[in-house]
């Protein structure tokens, strides 16, 4: 089990990183995260909107998706 410092709440330190985010079941994976207070990353070929981050990337290339994560 990880410990949280108390500076910080358990949620404030959810991270996901959802692929496909810009439409599609990917972009209500992406909001519904955010709705319940993940920091979400959003990757896909194109711009995702409502994504604490945003990278556009084709998951199907590593070399893209390995840049992407490092973002």
């Amino acid at each position: 089990m990880t410990r949280i410092p108390k500076t910080t709440t358990a949620r404030e330190s959810r991270v996901a990183i959802v692929t496909g985010a810009a439409s599609g079941i990917g972009a209500a994976t992406a909001a519904e995260l955010s709705t319940r207070g993940w920091l979400v990353a959003g990757i896909d070929r194109r711009p995702s909107r409502g994504c604490a981050l945003s990278v556009e990337a084709d998951v199907t290339d590593a070399d893209a998706v390995t840049q992407a994560v490092k973002k």
